[in-house]
């Protein structure tokens, strides 16, 4: 008997480890999901776009006007 309990454990446990992981993921990916909706404040924006953040180059102008605004 107890070699057949010992056998479903290891089988459940065997098809419910994938499960869970899966859901674990599928949970992170919904959290990574929310934070990238979350608002972000000007300055951080503005800081972003100054380093590329958003895949544009910053010009030589924009830089100079950040320092001159103290940014």
């Amino acid at each position: 008997m107890r070699v057949l309990v010992e056998a479903f454990a290891n089988v459940a446990l065997f098809m419910l480890t994938p499960v869970v992981v899966v859901w674990i993921q599928s949970r992170l990916v919904m959290v990574i999901e929310t934070l990238g909706k979350l608002p972000v404040e000007k300055s951080e924006a503005h800081a972003r776009y100054l380093w590329g953040g958003n895949d544009k180059q910053a010009s030589p102008s924009c830089l100079a006007q950040a320092a001159a605004e103290g940014k």
